[in-house]
């Protein structure tokens, strides 16, 4: 049988290797992080409501009744120039970024 000091530090390395792992997967990736910048720059416009950005960097929102997708254009292009900006300090290596879906 083991000593309570062995099974305590059994449990230190179980409980750090898991909260590592943890944040590893809670992290954002390139592409989440350069979202994200867009979101923040792009975000003021009424009727939109944050929803999620996926791994591959989508941006989804929602929208408030009587919005259309019509009116999401000026934000979509508010997105087109966030991206041109990234891109023209080096970021943004995809061929195609998606500019915010509704969903």
């Amino acid at each position: 049988m083991r000593s309570a000091r062995e099974r305590r530090s059994i449990w230190m390395v179980v409980a750090a290797v898991s909260l590592a792992w943890g944040l590893a997967a809670c992290a954002n990736n390139l592409a989440q992080e350069l979202a994200w910048e867009r979101w923040k720059k792009c975000r003021d416009y009424p009727g939109l409501i944050f929803n999620t950005i996926d791994r591959d960097g989508e941006i989804w929102v929602k929208f408030a009744a009587g919005v259309s997708d019509r009116d999401l254009e000026p934000w979509r292009a508010c997105l087109r120039q966030a991206e041109a900006e990234q891109a023209e300090r080096g970021l943004g290596a995809r061929e195609e970024v998606p500019h915010g879906l509704v969903g």
